[in-house]
């Protein structure tokens, strides 16, 4: 894998159950939509496709986090991650090492 993608992953895997999940659902909806208002706005009027790609984009990718809170949040209640605080299991201490 090509360095700049392990970096990402690293980063991902260090965020609390419910943000990472939140992040990813924002990426997965928004670039998308964005892409699709982008290509929207080309045939409607191209001066102002930029703007169209904003138009879907942005609230793309706020239900994409918000269905990713979601996701996040019953994951992390069905893998008992403790508080919706915690880094997930395997990164940082141990319940049990207590």
């Amino acid at each position: 894998m090509h360095k700049s993608v392990q970096a990402v992953q690293a980063q991902l895997q260090a965020l609390p159950t419910v943000l990472r999940h939140a992040a990813v659902g924002a990426a997965l909806v928004g670039v998308p939509t964005g892409v699709a208002g982008f290509v929207i706005g080309l045939f409607v009027h191209w001066p102002t496709a930029w703007a169209a790609a904003l138009e879907l984009g942005v609230p793309g990718a706020l239900v994409g986090g918000v269905l990713g809170v979601l996701v996040g949040f019953f994951a992390s209640l069905l893998h008992g991650a403790g508080k919706l605080g915690d880094p997930p299991r395997g990164q940082g201490s141990s319940r049990l090492s207590s």
